[in-house]
């Protein structure tokens, strides 16, 4: 162990989160293997992920020390008093801390429980020299847990008192930075549009529907400037009451170690005092210009001149800590480099030449070194989404840099080469992603970001700069929408919550490069919607968008992605509006998937019956056990134990083997056996099959290895379940879902509340294990029929 100081009253002495290349497999941390790990039943499980120590508790007896890890050492602690234990743990986690200083056992930690989230859990101590540590996990009931342990560490409490009393103090009229007058409102750097461009976006939002979307875009400008009592008479100083009551939306209070961001899965309370501020300062920069609101301007370019003046651009003391390799990618630095490129486009007509520089060499110091290490030692990003996002910070970066130093013209071309290599290796040959729509939406928003900044830049077309594989990844976005909310939000697929809806300038933008109709209607369905947050980029690409569409409606269609694994399906019901149901097989791909292959959403109207749970907060300690199959409307298989199954993601998982809907009969196949895995089974498929709207058969058939006791067929809904004679009834607005058994009898079968959504609403789960013999077909029927 060694003391590394993370801050004037805070160290770090044991990382556990630091493992070499993954990519690799070169062995980096080499500590761990001082460690003894102990677990009290064949149901715990240590393993090395890529940010943490994981223990794994798939069942255990409730209040008896299930989990133990312990070493021997020799440190100084003198310094110190305060044990300080990072990472993120359930509240069913109950932790014991014992360690030996100066020959004596001190209980550091008694069985405290933990957060539910990713923090902090304190003990204090007395003495000089460590010499060992034991740290024990028990359970307070017998459920599975997940624990993920970031790093031990000290703190001075006194010291800790002290440090959070120092800030900055900088005077927020910034002399020699801003501008006072002499100034022309224009932009500066071009990178999306001119001047006479924006005489035009100016026109646009004088009339409908853009109005009242730019209405709710200057509602949130208003906001950030009312929250900031130097903005509200910016040259009348504030009275020290009110900056105190303000004091957390004062960009200069910003400044500090590291650039305010916010994330609890790496980040200590301390420095959770300010969330990122990003979008603030595209909002605040692109209203101020349209509006001409100098003030708005203003308070953009504090906030970047206070991000240029933090001395790192890493988001927490994990990023950069001595002795390690761990980096948690470049997320805030590309967030920053775009946001401050932005700024010095949109309000640096109010920054000084030395207020410019002050911000470009933070870009080029603390921000594009960060950037251009991922590029060039992380292979896997060019694979899914992380490349092309950070991609959308260096290059307006690198447009704004080579505005005055020609030299960096050279790096536009490397990002541009970049940008059409990562979106070949990272859409499927059908136009689909394996990471999910949020991640596609994540991912494309910048994107074709980058597309509009390159035809500027170059003086040509969206369609002369897009490339074939950007323009058929369209269609995958209409393909995953669900019918909640008038058909604005996608459907909580892979890693994605629910409520979720796609930005509406990407949209736009993918609609001008495909001319995909489905696009057209779902972009001015989520325009009108007053619940839906309105960005710059809408402005940029909507003006385009001449053809308000008055109904919007949801179409009737079939729609198959062969490569993704994924199948919707949507008919409309005189009685029940329309019916939708989605499939989901397909690759795995291992950063955000799920143990999903073979499962399944069905919706009605306005309401899904058969949810998709999505994801938890990546902070949240249950976010792996959300992925789960048993967690998922699937046929889950079970030992002799009566425990689970997972489907693994180091398995190639599902295929599509046949997806047709002719002569109003649906049928949708999967083989999903190397999903679960060979050992388990040699053959394994699901028939969804429909000759009549309202009626669904599922088959579920295949061979069972003597790994495999029996089955769960599992649903999960949001709604209430009744039971019935002849099977259970899901209660829904419109109507009921009868779920009926058709050749077998449960040896178990009823329901309960289990778990959550992804935003926190309780999920019923409907259940019915069944024994089988080795080859099997098990048939269950889902009805839809009229209320009472």
């Amino acid at each position: 162990m060694n003391i590394i100081p993370i801050n004037y009253a805070q160290a770090i002495i044991e990382p556990l989160y630091d493992y070499g290349n993954f990519e690799s497999k070169t062995e980096g941390h080499p500590l761990l293997k001082e460690y003894t790990f102990t677990g009290m039943n064949p149901y715990v499980d240590f393993k090395v992920t890529w940010c943490s120590l994981n223990i794994s508790i798939s069942k255990g007896e409730a209040h008896r020390p299930l989990a133990v890890m312990k070493r021997k050492c020799r440190l100084d602690l003198t310094d110190y008093n305060q044990f300080i234990l990072f990472g993120s743990i359930p509240d069913n986690v109950m932790v014991s801390m014992e360690a030996e200083i100066d020959g004596e056992k001190q209980l550091i930690l008694s069985e405290q429980s933990g957060l539910n989230t990713t923090g902090e859990l304190r003990g204090l101590f007395h003495g000089h020299i460590l010499t060992s540590i034991v740290i024990t996990f028990s359970i307070k009931e017998n459920k599975p847990c997940e624990i993920d342990l970031r790093w031990i560490g000290l703190s001075n409490t006194e010291r800790e008192k002290e440090l959070s009393k120092i800030k900055a103090v900088i005077d927020p009229s910034w002399p020699q930075y801003i501008k006072t007058d002499d100034y022309f409102i224009e932009p500066q750097m071009n990178l999306f549009f001119d001047q006479d461009d924006l005489i035009n976006i100016r026109k646009d939002i004088q009339k409908e529907p853009f109005k009242t979307a730019f209405d709710r875009l200057r509602k949130q400008a208003l906001k950030y400037l009312s929250l900031n009592p130097e903005s509200v008479e910016r040259h009348i100083h504030s009275t020290v009451d009110s900056l105190k009551k303000n004091e957390d939306l004062i960009p200069e209070n910003m400044v500090s170690t590291y650039v305010p961001w916010g994330d609890r899965r790496w980040n200590l309370n301390s420095e959770m005092r300010f969330s990122k501020i990003d979008r603030q300062m595209e909002v605040l920069s692109f209203v101020g210009l349209v509006d001409e609101n100098i003030d708005m301007c203003h308070l953009a370019v504090r906030m970047a001149l206070s991000i240029a003046h933090c001395e790192n651009w890493t988001e927490s003391a994990m990023g950069k800590l001595p002795g390690t390799t761990w980096h948690h990618r470049s997320f805030t630095e590309a967030a920053y480099l775009k946001a401050c490129s932005l700024v010095l486009d949109w309000a640096g007509f109010l920054l000084t030449e030395h207020g410019k520089d002050i911000i470009l060499d933070a870009m080029v110091l603390k921000g594009l070194p960060r950037v251009e290490s991922d590029f060039k030692r992380q292979e896997y990003i060019r694979f899914m989404n992380q490349g092309i996002h950070f991609n959308g910070g260096r290059l307006p970066a690198y447009i704004c840099l080579s505005r005055k130093w020609p030299r960096y013209e050279e790096m536009v071309s490397v990002c541009k080469k970049d940008l059409f290599e990562m979106i070949d290796n990272y859409v499927l040959d059908d136009g689909g992603t394996l990471e999910g729509p949020a991640y596609w939406n994540y991912t494309f928003e910048e994107a074709v970001q980058e597309v509009y900044m390159l035809a500027k830049h170059e003086k040509r077309t969206l369609n002369e700069i897009a490339s074939a594989k950007l323009i058929k990844t369209a269609a995958y976005g209409a393909n995953m929408m669900s019918l909640i909310n008038h058909g604005t939000m996608f459907l909580p697929v892979n890693d994605a919550h629910w409520d979720k809806n796609y930005h509406l300038g990407m949209t736009a933008s993918f609609y001008l490069l495909s001319n995909n109709d489905q696009l057209r209607k779902i972009y001015f369905r989520m325009l009108k919607s007053n619940e839906i947050e309105s960005d710059p980029f809408l402005f940029i690409a909507g003006n385009k968008m001449n053809d308000f569409d008055t109904d919007g409606e949801i179409d009737e269609w079939f729609n198959v992605l062969p490569d993704t694994g994924q199948v919707d399906f949507r008919i409309n019901d005189k009685d029940f509006g329309m019916i939708h149901l989605h499939y989901i097989t397909g690759p795995v791909y291992k950063g955000h998937c799920q143990a999903d292959k073979g499962s399944f959403i069905l919706e009605t109207d306005q309401e899904s019956l058969l949810i998709d749970r999505g994801i938890l907060p990546y902070s949240h300690p249950d976010t792996m056990l959300m992925k789960y199959a048993i967690n998922h409307n699937c046929l889950v298989p079970f030992d002799d134990d009566g425990d689970f199954y997972n489907q693994s993601i180091d398995l190639p998982g599902g295929k599509l083997s046949k997806a047709e809907f002719l002569n109003d009969t649906l049928q949708i196949v999967s083989d999903d056996t190397e999903a679960w895995g060979k050992e388990l089974f040699k053959r394994c498929t699901r028939e969804i099959s429909s000759v009549n709207k309202r009626e669904f058969i599922i088959t579920d058939s295949g061979e069972i290895t003597d790994k495999i006791k029996g089955f769960s067929f599992r649903l999960h809904t949001r709604n209430i379940i009744e039971k019935q004679k002849d099977g259970y009834i899901i209660i829904g607005n419109k109507c009921d879902l009868l779920v009926q058994p058709i050749n077998y009898t449960s040896i178990s079968d009823g329901y309960k509340k289990e778990g959550t959504d992804s935003e926190s609403r309780d999920v019923n789960l409907l259940w019915f294990d069944i024994i089988t013999e080795k080859k099997y077909i098990i048939r269950t029927r889902l009805l839809l029929i009229e209320k009472n």
